[in-house]
């Protein structure tokens, strides 16, 4: 859906849109078109796994660093378009990576950020820099590439694998701490946000020796997912990378978190005291 507009505005700038008959069937098309589009709209708003990552309609995503490198990406294009445009250079395919990347940005006013949506973003980064590209001197085009892919490196390296990594970390954080063992001890049941976590999160636990943990998963992100199974506690371990979870009811208290960014954190429900290991 992402693409529609930029589809749309390739097709009714063709030069053939001066022909009645091409006319008739860009009509019928963008008709089409747009009705496919409200439908996959209105399945994705009815929708339970569409309902769980939509985000508050607000400007949080202002302070994005994701959101700002690609607001930065988008402005630059465009600002070149614009001079390209007082100079008599610009074509009118030069605008489609432009309607694309603004299209992008304005879906953030409504669905988070997350990594699979800047995943549809790459591309439209791409074809503007392969349209940029494209602006050069033959001579210079080896040079604009080289340079190119440098900088996504640089990017990459920069904002995506500190992210990889300290998820990553931030369990292992978890599974080696004193919480963890006292847990242990208490054969407790943690849950989790993510559908595949538990698989993992077990085989970890069977790997550094804590066999009497179990991670489950939290079904449909409720408060009890299986009230026969809740003991005297209830352990969640909130992850707010790649499925965020967030206490919904009071009665929740912050156990254990990890000492920097706070990617993972472990959150108990129950209203006795805090063992002494616990509470260390």
């Amino acid at each position: 859906m992402l693409f529609i507009p930029a589809l749309l505005f390739a097709l009714w700038t063709l030069p053939e849109i001066r022909s009645q008959r091409f006319a008739r069937r860009a009509v019928g098309a963008t008709v089409a078109i747009l009705a496919l589009a409200a439908l996959i709209a209105f399945l994705a708003v009815g929708g339970t796994y569409s309902q769980s990552t939509r985000g508050t309609v607000g400007l949080s995503f202002l302070t994005d660093p994701r959101f700002l490198i690609l607001a930065v990406l988008t402005c630059v294009y465009v600002t070149a378009l614009i001079i390209r445009g007082f100079l008599h250079k610009s074509k009118t395919t030069d605008w489609i990576p432009a309607i694309m990347l603004l299209t992008m940005s304005g879906a953030f006013a409504v669905w988070e950020i997350r990594n699979y949506f800047l995943a549809i973003a790459g591309v439209m980064v791409g074809a503007a820099l392969a349209t940029a590209i494209g602006w050069m001197r033959p001579s210079w085009r080896r040079t604009g590439v080289t340079a190119t892919l440098m900088f996504a490196t640089c990017l990459w390296l920069l904002f995506r694998l500190p992210t990889v990594y300290g998820s990553l970390a931030s369990f292992g954080d978890f599974i080696t701490s004193p919480v963890a063992r006292q847990l242990n001890v208490e054969q407790a049941d943690i849950y989790v946000s993510c559908l595949e976590a538990p698989n993992h999160y077990n085989v970890y636990a069977a790997e550094v020796g804590l066999t009497g943990l179990t991670f489950s998963f939290l079904e449909g992100n409720s408060l009890y997912p299986d009230p026969s199974s809740i003991n005297e506690y209830t352990y969640i371990l909130a992850d707010d990378r790649l499925c965020a979870w967030t206490p919904d009811s009071v009665g929740w208290e912050l156990v254990w978190t990890t000492g920097d960014a706070g990617s993972f954190q472990l959150f108990r429900h129950g209203s006795q005291e805090l063992t002494s290991e616990l509470a260390e």
